[in-house]
Order: structure tokens, then sequence, then C-alpha cells
């Protein structure tokens, strides 16, 4: 019973004081050399690699064959990647029957150098030799600047790891934009006014309208605003080349809530929201001069889905749309009811990609369309009167200036 009691105590003691092991990234050796051999690259990195494997004080880490490292910036940020204390790398060179072989280390958790070592060999038809015993004069170097671990070593390897690299694993996504641009309509405009007045009007009534937005994005959730003009805000009108300031018969607005999926490394969103247009339906005089009024085709169902993909920091793509083909809207007034009818051709629809020329700074460019029929009438005892028909196009082309706020890193230091 003694036995089993002291075994135990052996067993878990030993685990309590095992010691932790270096973290070793072995990357690829370079070749410097006139004439390049990509077989010797991969047989110094596999003949190190398995010499260091034997070593218990080293956790061995292999990466891919096609990285190789051109500076210690780049040491530091793959070494960082594959979650390493240190990572191996070099440069050969061959020079008629011998080689000559450069090995570094890169403390990345001190970041600096911790060694740089050169070997020579002979290039015969025994190379596998000649690598062998390079491979072993580099074990050698790297025990001697990587020893074991003594415990209050140990203890300030486990404080910077704790530092650097739980501060890399808890990222929250946080980016805030800002945007300001202007949009155009140029849609086609086919209105039949109200027939006591015998009004028509067929042809493009081009309108310019400022436009601004934002974006909220915070861990995987994102919202997301656009929209203008609001009330009291200039439009100008080309076809009477004046700004109007007491209507807005054309605005445009697109608010959604996105989620982005934790596949392909998170670079697509998909999400619901609300995307609604304010699109001229009358065109009527007054004071001898033209006025326009506008007609909301959300009506019921303004409900779209939305699509983001951001392949990189640099581009962001969109797409949103309104599924719904038909909408209708009825409502109360004193002679009787009113009604607005809306029939899609091609539903309402907004693509558009921004490109970010710095970490701040980005542009947008959107195009939205849609074709419909509209009819605005009344009903008075069961009879219908049309007082005003449409069969139009939507073409907005909006462009913007975004500014972006990107605060993708929090630590638990931040926190």
């Amino acid at each position: 019973m003694n036995f089993k009691i002291t075994v135990i105590f052996i067993f878990f003691t030993s685990i309590s004081f095992s010691q932790s092991k270096w973290n070793v990234i072995v990357a690829n050796w370079k070749d410097l050399s006139n004439y390049k051999d990509k077989s010797l690259s991969s047989m110094l990195k596999s003949s190190i690699y398995n010499q260091l494997k034997k070593e218990n004080s080293f956790n061995v880490i292999n990466i891919e064959e096609s990285i190789t490292i051109n500076s210690t910036t780049e040491a530091h940020n793959i070494c960082l990647s594959n979650k390493g204390d240190v990572i191996i790398y070099g440069y050969y060179y061959v020079e008629g029957r011998s080689i000559y072989v450069i090995t570094e280390i890169w403390d990345s958790l001190k970041k600096k150098i911790k060694m740089r070592n050169k070997s020579k060999g002979v290039v015969t038809i025994d190379i596998f030799d000649t690598i062998d015993e390079i491979s072993l004069n580099t074990k050698k170097m790297v025990k001697e600047v990587l020893p074991e671990l003594s415990f209050e070593e140990e203890t300030e390897v486990k404080k910077l790891r704790q530092v650097i690299y739980e501060k890399e694993e808890i990222k929250i996504e946080r980016k805030f934009y800002t945007k300001f641009g202007f949009y155009v309509d140029i849609g086609e405009k086919n209105i039949v006014g109200d027939p006591y007045q015998n009004f028509k009007f067929e042809g493009s009534y081009p309108l310019l309208s400022p436009i601004v937005g934002f974006m909220i994005r915070y861990w995987d959730f994102r919202v997301d605003f656009y929209g203008g003009p609001m009330p009291g805000w200039p439009i100008y009108n080309f076809n009477g080349k004046k700004f109007l300031l007491d209507e807005t018969p054309d605005s445009y607005l697109n608010f959604s809530l996105s989620y982005y999926l934790p596949f392909f490394n998170k670079q697509f969103a998909f999400g619901t929201g609300i995307m609604m247009i304010n699109f001229i339906n009358e065109i009527y005089f007054k004071n001898n001069e033209t006025n326009l009024s506008g007609n909301n085709i959300f009506a019921n169902l303004p409900f779209c889905f939305t699509i983001i993909w951001n392949p990189n920091k640099n581009f962001e793509f969109s797409l949103s749309s309104v599924p719904f083909i038909n909408q209708y809207l009825e409502y109360s007034i004193p002679e009787g009811n009113e009604y607005k009818k809306v029939e899609y051709f091609f539903p309402f629809s907004s693509i558009s990609c921004a490109y970010f020329i710095n970490k701040e700074v980005g542009f947008e460019l959107s195009l939205s369309l849609a074709n419909y029929y509209f009819v605005k009438g009344q009903i008075v005892n069961s009879e219908n009167y049309t007082k005003t028909v449409s069969r139009s196009t939507i073409f907005n082309i909006l462009a913007s200036f975004i500014y972006r706020v990107d605060y993708s890193e929090l630590g638990k230091n931040g926190k």
C-alpha cells in the first residue's frame, strides 16, 4: 500500500514540477547561390528539424516549405503566427566544392537575435553526410543558447507568453466607419398625372443628393446605415438647374444587421435589414413652377437581405436586395380609401465596392437599380379612381468618402 502511494506521489509531483519546453519554429534556409538548388534547402531544413526533435527540451514546429525569411521582421511575424518562442532559419550559398551555412535564431519573446552561427561543409557525392554534420553542429549551438529552462527562466517565459500570445489569441474585431458622399438618380420616369389635370411626363429627371452613413462592427456582428437626404437638406435638380430645399422627393435608406460566418476566415457576412427609397412619381405645376412629389415604394414590405465580403483589409463588397416582387398599401381618408401599389419587374437592389487606400481612408462606389410599375389611386363607393400611374426605372450612382477607425486587436490587458 505504501509503495502505491509513493508511486502516485512521485507521478503527480513529476507532473507538477515538469518544466516547460521551448517552442521552436523551424523555417527555411534561403539559397544565395548563383545556381539555385532547392533540394539543399529542403535537406538542411529536414535534417535540422529531425535533430532538434530528438531533444526533450524542445517542442519543434515545422512550417511550410514555401516560406522563406528575408528579415527579422518577417521572422518575428511568422514566429508569432505559429505561437513560437524562437524561430530558426538561415541562408546558404555554394561556392565551388564548399557550402557555407548561416543559421540565425530570433527570439520573439524578447525581440532580439539569440544566435548567429556559421558552418562550412564540402559538397561531394556524399552530400548527406555533409548535411548531417552541419545539422549536428547547428543542434549543438542551439542547445547552448536554448538550455533547459530553470525555474526562474520558466517563470519568465510563461509571463512573456501570457503577455504576447493571450493578447494575440483574444482578438476583438472592432471597426467604425463614417461615410459622406453624393448620389445621383438618373432613372427614367414615365408618369401620368391626375386624369383631370391631363399631365404626362416621360424621360429622365436627374437629381443630386448628399448622403451619409456609418458602420459599426463588434466581434462578428455588424450594423450598417446609409441614407439621405434628410428633411431640409439640399437636393439639386438638373432639369430645373436649382436646389430644392423645402421638400425631399428623392431619398434613399439602407439599414442592416449582419453576422460574419465562422467559415472562410470570417470574410463573409449575411444579414437582413430595411432598404427603402422615396422616388418621384408626381410632377405638378404650382405658381408657374414645376414641383416634385415622392412616393415610398417600400409600402409595407421593405425588408432586404444583405451579403458582405471582405477578401482583405483593402477591399469590401456588398449586395443588398429587396426580394419581394409586389407591394400594396391601403389607408383610409375622409373621402374613402387611398392605396399605393408597386409591382417590380426588377427588384430594388444595390451593389457596392469599397477600396481603402490606407488604414483609415477609403472610397466607395455603389449602384442601385429597380424597375417597377406604380399606381396610386382612390376607392370611393367601391369605385376605383386612378390618380397616378408610372412604369419607371430607378438607377442611382452613389460615390462616397469613408473614414475608418480600426480597433482590431484588444487583449486582456486592454479590456
